[in-house]
């Protein structure tokens, strides 16, 4: 099987963790359409979770294609580190817009439609990373930095903050050249073991209780 195939083959099925895994080769390419990217998304949201999809859910993930192939880096050096779409969180309906993987971290973007940054969207995208970074087993294992993001389509947003980065399309590019510049694409067998991983079970109360003391 293609790595291509053994990429695709996490993606979309009934049971399975994400939308799509691809590269960023491949979301670059002719092939890779608005259409098709926007119904495997729809049509995974939609059965997996029996949630309704709205037209507002298309229209935000169309923006996060065009935000995507204009601002991922087009350099083929770069081509080969993989992406995965609409990533399951555990025991919830919660999704991670998209998730960027490299040897040494995972890249964790919430993307949004806005002007304004949002205390509630700040939350929603470091409780990805916080879930991730604690309870994800392979992420554990193999020791990986987890770093989150928001990303804003419309441009910089009104506001500040210093608790993540804030991404648009005046500094989407060079912010994640940098992070793929120290880095390698994770092996494809790795892939595969990250994105099937299970997650630790939650600690109960009682025993997160016992430990602080």
């Amino acid at each position: 099987m293609s790595n291509t195939n053994r990429l695709a083959s996490l993606s979309g099925i009934s049971g399975k963790r994400a939308a799509l895994v691809t590269t960023i080769g491949d979301v670059l390419s002719d092939s890779f359409t608005k259409a098709s990217f926007t119904a495997t998304c729809h049509e995974f949201v939609g059965n997996e979770f029996a949630l309704e999809v709205s037209g507002s859910n298309d229209t935000s993930w169309n923006h996060c294609f065009d935000f995507l192939r204009k601002n991922l880096p087009h350099d083929k050096k770069y081509h080969a580190y993989q992406l995965a779409f609409e990533y399951c969180m555990p025991e919830s309906n919660c999704r991670a817009d998209v998730v960027l993987l490299t040897s040494t971290e995972v890249l964790v973007m919430e993307f949004k439609d806005k002007n304004e940054i949002l205390a509630a969207d700040l939350v929603q995208a470091t409780g990805y990373a916080h879930s991730l970074r604690c309870f994800h087993d392979e992420t554990g294992k193999r020791n990986l930095t987890v770093r989150p993001f928001m990303v804003y389509t419309t441009g910089q947003p009104n506001g500040a903050t210093d608790v993540l980065s804030i991404l648009h399309d005046g500094n989407f590019t060079t912010c994640i050249t940098s992070h793929l510049d120290k880095s390698t694409p994770m092996a494809v067998e790795d892939c595969v073991s990250w994105v099937e991983s299970p997650f630790f079970p939650l600690k109960s109360l009682a025993d997160a209780t016992v430990e602080l003391f």
